[in-house]
């Protein structure tokens, strides 16, 4: 998957990001889990908090709210973050706001979603260099 929407319902402590594929969903364990973003290969746009979170690191971005309704989209993989059309975070360079993490862009990254609630998935754009088109989406 290269790039996703949700809408948001009545959440809380919504994180919607990316974890690298082939490794932590393969290692995931019933028991506690501190969320996508806090746990390890992870990184996310926080909503509760109003940022970014990569395993434990948080980078504030300012004026960042979500409500009910509100759209989220993840773009080129992490690259940029949307909400509601509007830029909040781009790695991309004319919108350089922040560095995707390099040992993220190395490997193959999944949508990953946690918090408690109801959200929705869609506007699911597959990576045209994938044959199988194999789509993965890991819930903590």
């Amino acid at each position: 998957i290269r790039s996703f929407s949700v809408i948001l319902g009545d959440v809380e402590k919504i994180e919607i990001g990316l974890v690298r594929a082939n490794h932590f969903v393969k290692k995931l364990r019933k028991g506690d889990h501190r969320g996508v973003g806090m746990e390890r290969y992870t990184f996310c746009l926080d909503c509760s908090q109003g940022g970014l979170l990569y395993e434990g690191s948080f980078t504030k971005l300012d004026g960042l709210s979500t409500e009910k309704g509100t759209l989220i989209r993840c773009e080129n993989k992490g690259e940029r973050w949307l909400v509601n059309g509007q830029v909040v975070a781009s790695s991309i360079a004319l919108e350089d706001s922040f560095h995707l993490p390099p040992d993220l862009q190395q490997y193959s990254l999944i949508p990953a979603f946690s918090g408690k609630g109801s959200w929705q998935v869609c506007e699911v754009e597959l990576d045209p260099m994938i044959s199988d088109h194999k789509t993965s989406i890991s819930h903590l």
